[in-house]
């Protein structure tokens, strides 16, 4: 009987969310600025949880300043290479908890891209879905675009845009719902050191990423 429920157990947190994950080696929650220059953050390998749910990759801060944006290619100016976000880590700081990438399907990782460009023309199609000329994408299996304007140097406030959904998994679906709703209808502070970038939400959510 002991037997059969510790394999019950064992099962049950298999097929656990990517929303919901265990605690990964330390740090467990940075939830300040050091982040972005303490060299002991750019050192930590790649982590993943051992329901292989999870995944924090590793990473290298880089000696020079790089781009917000991505890159058009000079072929296709609509079209673009390089210059994209990935995510590291979403920070709870009132939770007080740690989200990594769902890593299901192997070789898929969250993304993020701003377009270097302002277009007028866009978001004329529908202005209340996409109301700014400064288009972002947000990538994980799904895909969603929407617009932001900035407030001033380091703030940004974004629409609540449109996502385009595929067929994956509960829990890719899961984590896809979670990163959206940290970007959309939000004010989001940005702070970028050389390679690495943090969005932190007026809930005290920072969502980390490096280039």
């Amino acid at each position: 009987m002991k037997i059969l429920r510790l394999g019950l157990l064992l099962l049950l947190a298999s097929l656990q969310s990517c929303t919901e994950k265990e605690r990964p080696t330390p740090p467990i929650l940075v939830c300040s600025y050091d982040w972005l220059t303490n060299p002991f953050y750019h050192s930590l390998p790649e982590i993943t949880d051992s329901t292989g749910l999870y995944k924090r990759p590793a990473y290298k801060l880089a000696k020079s300043d790089s781009s917000l944006y991505l890159y058009p290619t000079s072929s296709s100016p609509g079209e673009f290479e390089g210059g994209w976000w990935e995510l590291i880590e979403i920070a709870d700081c009132i939770e007080g908890k740690v989200y990594y990438p769902c890593a299901r399907i192997p070789g898929e990782k969250s993304y993020l891209g701003f377009d270097p460009g302002k277009h007028t023309d866009w978001n004329q199609s529908d202005p209340e879905l996409f109301p700014y000329e400064n288009f972002c994408i947000a990538t994980t299996w799904n895909s969603s675009t929407f617009t932001y304007k900035y407030l001033n140097d380091s703030t940004i406030v974004t629409s609540r845009g449109g996502a385009t959904q595929a067929g994956v998994s509960q829990e890719a679906r899961a984590f896809f719902q979670m990163y959206l709703s940290l970007l959309h209808n939000k004010t989001l502070i940005i702070k970028q050191h050389m390679n690495l970038l943090e969005l932190r939400t007026p809930d005290n959510v920072i969502l980390r990423f490096y280039k």
